[in-house]
């Protein structure tokens, strides 16, 4: 499926998202602010991006 990034500083809101993410096939990756969302974005190369 799809390689998705996950920004939110709500851990709880943060966590829910990712398991169904996951449950649904998903692979996730979890960042707590945008400073850290964009260096998580680096690190995979980028890509398509849409913003939800």
């Amino acid at each position: 499926m799809a390689s998705i990034l996950v920004i939110d500083d709500e851990i709880v809101m943060s966590t829910a998202l990712r398991r169904v993410l996951e449950d649904a096939g998903h692979e996730v990756t979890e960042a707590i602010d945008g400073n850290e969302g964009m260096a998580r974005f680096s690190e995979v190369g980028g890509g398509r991006c849409h913003h939800l």
